[in-house]
């Protein structure tokens, strides 16, 4: 695989022009929903000839595979960096892992929700075609991370010493709940007292004492 130091600079431009595309898919998407978003409204949002969008991605749906990707690889790096380091205190741990899952649906949360109604609407929610193999990849990836973590907290006893992938579960079911809660509510706090909330909850249903 080349290696970001060796791209050429034509290659540099074009992964450059990809993210700019990229993030305008995403700004649009979240703004007006799927079916209302144009190819159209995402070469103007970034400043791109429609055509040259078609260079890049096929339509709609490969944009919006290729954002998923985008926010799955950013998720792993953000637990890599900042919260694998702290799995000698896995309370620790968990409290910057309930940090970033709040930081990540302030900025994305809009358009994940589109992309799971899309999704939905293609019966893609499983992962299991060949062209979500990647994505299926990156989101075990993310699922064995967050386990090591809340498994480091079980052999310390601060965890419940349950199978990992049941304390994921746990884990992603209470983050999935409270972002439903706070959207329905129209929960406008900042996002410190929402991490907070955030994460006595979990410590509660994780804990093991």
């Amino acid at each position: 695989m080349t290696t970001k130091s060796k791209l050429t600079r034509r290659e540099r431009e074009r992964e450059q022009h990809k993210q700019e595309i990229l993030d305008a898919a995403e700004e649009i998407f979240a703004t007006r929903g799927f079916a209302e978003a144009t190819i159209d409204d995402i070469a103007k949002k970034a400043d791109f000839a429609v055509g040259s969008i078609y260079n890049f991605f096929n339509g709609k749906n490969d944009l919006i595979h290729n954002v998923l990707l985008r926010l799955i690889r950013l998720r792993v790096a953000e637990i890599e960096k900042s919260v694998l380091p702290k799995i000698g205190d896995p309370v620790a741990a968990l409290r910057a892992l309930t940090d970033q899952w709040v930081t990540h649906h302030i900025r994305h949360g809009a358009f994940l929700r589109v992309a799971l109604i899309a999704r939905m609407s293609e019966g893609k929610l499983d992962f299991q075609g060949e062209a979500d193999s990647e994505l299926r990849d990156l989101m075990k990836i993310y699922a064995e991370l967050i386990s090591r973590i809340l498994e480091a907290g079980a052999e310390k006893g601060v965890f419940h010493n349950i199978k990992p992938a049941h304390a994921f579960a746990i884990f992603e079911g209470i983050c999935r709940s409270f972002v439903m809660m706070w959207k329905h509510d129209g929960d406008t706090r900042p996002k410190d007292a929402l991490a907070e909330e955030l994460f006595a909850a979990a410590k509660i249903a994780l804990a093991g004492k």
